[in-house]
C-alpha cells in the first residue's frame, strides 16, 4: 500500500523545550500503528504536528504525496483529511450526539443534507453507537459513549487518517472496553491509523506493530515482543524499562489480535 501520512525530522520547541527533536513517523493505507513511551515523550505534540494543529518549527509532513508542511497549506484542509481524536472528546454540549456528527460533513464539508445524514448514520453505526442514544446531549451520555461520538465525528468526514489521543485513558473499564472494541472494529475495516495508548488490551488486540518514543524522537518500531531487546540495542536504560513493563503488561491481555483473525 502506498504510504499515506509521513513526519520526517520533525521539531517542537516551546521556548527552550524542544518536544520534538527529530521526530519520522510514516502511515501507509490501512495501517494501524500504537504509539507509547515514557509521559513527556512528545506523544500528543507529533499528533498536534501531523494535523498541523500546531505548526512543526521544522521538518516536512506529506499526506497523499504532497507535502502540508510547505508554505501556503491551508492547514484547516489537512485537518479534514486527518483527523485527531482528543483524549476529553470536546463535543458541542449544545448539540445531540447525531448533530455532533453531522456538523462536519454539513457545515464544513457543505455537503448535500441527505449525504451528509447518510455519513453520520454510517459512522454512529460503525462506532455501535446504540440509536436511542443519537437524540441525547453529550451530558445525558456516559464517558465511554462521548468518546466514541467524538470518533464517530471523525469518521464522517471521510479521513484519510484517524490519529487517537489516549483515547480509553480517562474512562471507567465498561466505557474503556467499548470504545476499544469501536477502535479495533474500524482497524478491521482498514480505517489507517495511529493510537496513542498504553491500553495493554487495546495494543494486544490490534496486534499493531508499536512505535516507542523517547526524547522527543521516534527511538524504535517493532512487534510487541521485540520491544524490550530493541531498547536494550538502543542503549537507551529508561525506555529499555519502558519496554519491558509494556510487553509484560501486553502479555497478559488474553485476546485474539485482529490480524490473527
Amino acid at each position: 500500500m502506498e504510504v499515506v501520512l509521513e513526519a520526517v525530522g520533525l521539531v517542537k520547541r516551546f521556548g527552550s523545550f524542544k518536544a520534538l527533536d527529530g521526530a519520522s513517523i510514516s502511515l501507509r493505507g490501512g495501517e494501524v500503528k500504537a504509539l507509547a513511551g515514557p509521559n513527556g515523550s512528545g506523544k500528543t505534540t507529533l499528533l498536534k504536528c501531523l494535523n498541523l494543529l500546531l505548526r512543526p518549527d521544522a521538518g516536512s509532513i506529506y499526506l497523499e504525496g504532497s507535502e502540508v508542511t510547505a508554505p501556503g497549506v491551508d492547514a484547516r484542509l489537512v485537518r479534514q483529511r486527518v483527523a485527531l481524536v482528543f483524549q476529553e472528546g470536546y463535543l458541542f454540549s449544545h448539540m445531540t450526539a447525531r448533530e455532533n456528527v453531522l456538523f462536519g460533513p454539513l457545515k464544513v464539508r457543505r455537503l448535500p443534507r441527505a449525504e451528509a445524514e447518510a455519513l453520520a448514520a454510517e459512522a454512529l453505526e460503525a462506532v455501535g453507537l446504540d440509536r436511542s442514544l443519537w437524540g441525547l446531549y453529550p451530558a445525558q451520555l456516559s464517558g465511554g459513549q462521548r468518546q466514541r461520538v467524538a470518533i464517530a465525528r471523525a469518521l464522517a468526514m471521510e479521513p484519510a487518517v484517524i490519529l487517537y489521543d489516549e483515547p480509553t485513558s480517562n474512562l471507567d473499564p465498561l466505557g474503556a472496553e467499548e470504545v476499544a472494541a469501536a477502535i479495533v472494529e474500524l482497524a478491521k475495516r482498514g480505517v489507517t491509523s495511529l493510537v496513542v495508548t498504553h491500553d495493554a488490551a487495546l495494543i494486544a488486540e490490534l496486534g499493531a506493530e508499536v512505535c516507542l518514543m523517547s526524547r522527543g524522537r521516534v527511538a524504535l518500531c517493532g512487534r510487541l515482543e521485540e520491544l524490550p531487546a530493541l531498547a536494550e540495542a538502543a542503549g537507551d536504560g529508561e525506555l529499555a524499562r519502558f519496554a519491558r513493563a509494556l510487553a509484560g503488561r501486553l502479555g497478559k491481555a488474553r485476546v485474539v489480535p485482529v490480524a490473527a483473525r
